[in-house]
């Protein structure tokens, strides 16, 4: 098939839609498919591996001076796009992120709903997304040929707030790479001690450093333990930073002083499947997530998780890690504090995380995307 993927989301550093795109593009090309990438304003048959410098400068220069940003970027993709269409004539448009650009013609387009937080939570968006979101997706959504859910929460979110139909939607799982996986401490000791980090010595968390991902209540949490005078290993916090960062950047920087706690920022793919396998445990108190990735890389990696019990999380963790309420930092304190203590549910907690985590392949998920795309192709 020749399949067009919107590779905007590519121009960033891979985080989530970015991350997903690249797996899913890399298992298409690899099955034989003739796949080309819109990226925004440009096309290209390359799928690219690293962030443009000269986007993030473009959407900051927008963000800063044009009212109304996310019309602006979406009209200049609209017309690079149907001009990228009419050259490249594809069987089919895969949208990753939600919401293609106008389409001219009447080319089958497959799109991705990845979560609908910014109908349950528009709080935890920046006003001009939600309003952009609300304004276009329903609209998108009906156009499509098929829609992906990438979970069957997403799914039961979907035909809940009546978006969309059941028949029209397909469950697509998240997967996670092999390279996830437990590694031995001489394996991860060059990557340890370039973030002076010691094996199995402390405990980590992973995500957009943004309101939705819950930050708040882990810093409280973990606090707590602290006051107390209990021996808790180093707390390490992996993530871009993200939007309204001020609600969570004075307990954070409090935090920090009592060196207990170490943000260390952006981590590339490498050094960051290290420190999966590194940590004691790792902890997801996120209040909602369409599928919930990082927890599923940790249980590949060996490590024991503790996650919210909220959303498509047990759906990903099942029975395999302690869920959480969210908004309660005691029960999150306490849990932190038995798993802490506990080896031997450290021990049931990585063999059962290692077993969950067998159900999610991305090779797997790829074959069920590409039988979706013959279908859809050959209904025209």
């Amino acid at each position: 098939m020749k399949i067009l993927i919107d590779g905007s989301s590519l121009l960033k550093s891979l985080t989530g839609v970015g991350y997903y795109t690249s797996q899913f593009a890399k298992n298409l090309i690899g099955s034989g498919n003739d796949v080309t990438f819109h990226y925004t304003w440009f096309w290209s048959s390359k799928l690219r591996d690293k962030p443009s410098k000269s986007y993030s400068k473009f959407v900051d220069l927008v963000k800063e001076y044009i009212p109304k940003p996310y019309l602006l970027v979406r009209w200049i993709r609209a017309i690079a796009f149907n001009l990228q269409i009419v050259i490249e004539e594809p069987d089919l448009i895969f949208e990753p992120n939600y919401i293609s650009p106008p389409i001219i013609g009447v080319i089958p387009t497959v799109v991705t709903v990845h979560d609908l937080s910014h109908v349950r939570f528009p709080e935890f968006h920046p006003e001009g997304r939600v309003q952009y979101l609300n304004r276009f997706l329903v609209q998108n959504l009906m156009n499509a040929k098929r829609i992906i859910a990438v979970s069957e929460f997403t799914k039961r979110e979907l035909i809940d707030l009546k978006i969309v139909t059941e028949e029209k939607i397909e469950v697509i799982y998240n997967g996670v790479s092999h390279e996830f996986r437990p590694y031995p401490e001489r394996e991860v000791e060059k990557t340890l001690s370039d973030y002076n980090l010691k094996f199995k010595e402390f405990i980590l968390t992973i995500g957009t450093l943004e309101p939705r991902k819950n930050f708040l209540t882990l810093l409280e949490a973990y606090e707590k333990l602290l006051k107390k005078g209990y021996n808790i290993p180093k707390l390490i916090v992996v993530g871009i930073r993200g939007w309204n960062l001020e609600r969570i950047e004075g307990s954070l920087k409090r935090a920090m002083n009592n060196q207990q706690i170490e943000f260390l920022g952006y981590v590339d793919d490498d050094a960051l499947r290290h420190i999966y396998a590194a940590a004691k445990f790792f902890i997801f108190p996120s209040y909602y997530e369409g599928f919930g990735l990082p927890p599923l890389e940790a249980m590949a990696s060996g490590t024991p998780v503790i996650s919210s019990n909220t959303s498509s999380l047990p759906e990903v963790v099942g029975e395999a890690g302690i869920l959480v309420d969210p908004g309660n930092p005691e029960e999150l304190c306490q849990s932190m504090e038995m798993l802490n203590e506990d080896s031997s549910l450290r021990a049931v907690l990585i063999e059962k995380g290692l077993e969950q985590s067998k159900k999610f392949s991305w090779e797997k998920s790829a074959d069920k995307l590409n039988s979706l795309f013959r279908e859809v192709s050959e209904q025209g």
